[in-house]
């Protein structure tokens, strides 16, 4: 199972707490409940949609800069939104 980069993990005598610093979304997995993913397949493929649902499985080699390009996408796409009222407020102005 490949967990994203923005999981932590803590293990314990008990089991292993989850948290997923970019959603903040934790879950306690106890070894008991371990040995029955491990070893039930239909609680695996459950388990598995759980952990897709709240994004704790890694999103493939370039999840940051799938992140990041879209930030800079929104950017752009203001500024740009800006820069084109600016300039239809300077054409109505008439400011060279």
């Amino acid at each position: 199972m490949n967990l994203s980069r923005y999981i932590l993990k803590y293990s314990t005598d008990d089991g292993t707490l989850y948290f997923n610093t970019k959603t903040n979304h934790s879950f306690f997995l106890t070894n008991e409940l371990n040995r029955v993913v491990d070893s039930n397949d239909v609680i695996r493929k459950e388990f598995h949609a759980y952990l897709d649902k709240n994004k704790y499985l890694s999103e493939g080699e370039y999840e940051v800069e799938k992140y990041l390009c879209k930030s800079v996408k929104e950017k752009i796409r203001k500024n740009l939104a800006l820069f084109a009222l600016s300039k239809s407020y300077n054409d109505i102005l008439d400011v060279d």
